[in-house]
């Protein structure tokens, strides 16, 4: 069934419950692709005035909890279908049940007389559950600082692990040269916050990344009218782990969002009563079904950065037991100093508005009949 609207295509994946790329289970993706047509650039996420917004016409195939979805593109007299393919463990396609991986493919073709040169980009915000600055292994080594691989230095496999090196603890598994995998040009390694804004060109810290992220690139390739570009490549769950990887789109028109604040006092991470009451009449509007909860933390400059980054985890950890308590799920997201106030009036008496989880509550009204993606899957 066609979506006539028109959306963007980005998606996001979680294995049951927990999440395997950020946001999982709201459908607000934060992963995207960038392609490069000439010296022109087009993604499906807005980045940048500089690089144009697209958005392309959905179908979906197959069963409903987790389906074939494909979206198709036009851009500068291209036309790019990304598809998304659920496989099992030796990567062939199945048409019900759960995925072990997702197999992502992105063909591109041009019906012009000429040839023209692209490339595509394709970023991954990773999470693994509650843990935004995964370990990253390469063919298993450890990767602690950001890094890029070329050509033949690209690794088979990406590892991304929720607790250090543990693999009894939920793992994600991103397979770059198996399979039917096209073996990017360039891999990074780094950090989300950075990468995301990348248009094209990127110059690395080579700095620990934290908040995690990779991002593959085929460069440099001819399109013509007689030859199209396909591009393979693999994110799921490594091969011993239970088969179970579901699949969010962002095109569910029905989701709503709205924001609130809770601010805490200086130096401190407990939620009083008041706050408590707050978040309970936020959520108990009896006409909205809650689907989940993106919850920023944020802490003032005073006090050191590393100190306050913890401080601004335990705020999360504080209103989080409040939606845990009541079967919401919530996503984590903390700042630390980052985003405060950086004066000299903040730096030497902190900042009151700085102290604060920044709640983005996702709903749907009861009312409404909606079916999608998102509403087969299990919150």
């Amino acid at each position: 069934m066609l979506d006539e609207l028109g959306d963007d295509g980005r998606f996001t994946l979680g294995a049951g419950s927990q999440r395997l790329m950020y946001r999982y289970p709201i459908p607000q993706s934060t992963s995207h692709f960038v392609i490069k047509v000439g010296d022109k650039l087009a993604s499906n996420a807005p980045i940048s005035k500089e690089v144009t917004y697209i958005k392309g016409i959905t179908s979906y195939g197959g069963s409903g909890i987790t389906p074939a979805v494909v979206t198709s593109y036009e851009f500068e007299g291209v036309t790019i279908e990304q598809q998304l393919v659920p496989v099992d463990k030796n990567g062939n396609p199945i048409a019900h049940g759960l995925a072990q991986y997702y197999q992502i493919s992105y063909q591109l073709k041009t019906d012009k007389a000429a040839t023209t040169q692209v490339g595509l980009s394709l970023l991954f915000d990773t999470m693994m559950d509650n843990n935004d600055a995964c370990m990253i292994a390469a063919n298993g080594v450890h990767i602690s600082r950001e890094y890029d691989f070329r050509g033949k230095n690209v690794p088979d496999e990406l590892l991304f692990y929720k607790s250090p090196s543990d693999t009894s603890d939920l793992v994600g598994s991103a397979m770059l040269t198996k399979w039917n995998a096209t073996r990017p040009d360039l891999l990074i390694v780094g950090r989300w916050p950075y990468l995301h804004r990348v248009q094209w060109n990127y110059q690395l810290s080579r700095r620990p990344y934290g908040d995690s992220a990779y991002m593959l690139r085929w460069e440099n390739k001819t399109l013509s009218k007689l030859k199209p570009l396909t591009f393979h490549t693999y994110y799921g769950l490594p091969l011993w782990k239970k088969p179970e990887l579901r699949i969010i789109m962002r095109d569910d028109k029905s989701m709503l969002s709205t924001e609130a604040d809770i601010f805490f006092e200086n130096d401190r991470s407990n939620l009083d009563l008041n706050a408590k009451m707050r978040i309970q009449e936020l959520i108990s509007n009896e006409a909205i079904n809650v689907v989940g909860v993106i919850l920023e933390g944020y802490a003032d400059i005073s006090g050191g950065k590393n100190y306050n980054f913890d401080l601004s985890k335990k705020r999360i950890d504080a209103v989080g037991q409040v939606f845990n308590a009541l079967q919401i799920p919530f996503v984590p997201k903390p700042h630390g100093v980052d985003q405060s106030v950086q004066d000299y009036y903040s730096y030497k008496y902190g900042n009151a508005f700085d102290r604060k989880v920044r709640m983005i509550i996702y709903y749907r009204l009861k009312t409404e009949n909606h079916e999608s993606v998102a509403n087969n899957s299990s919150y």
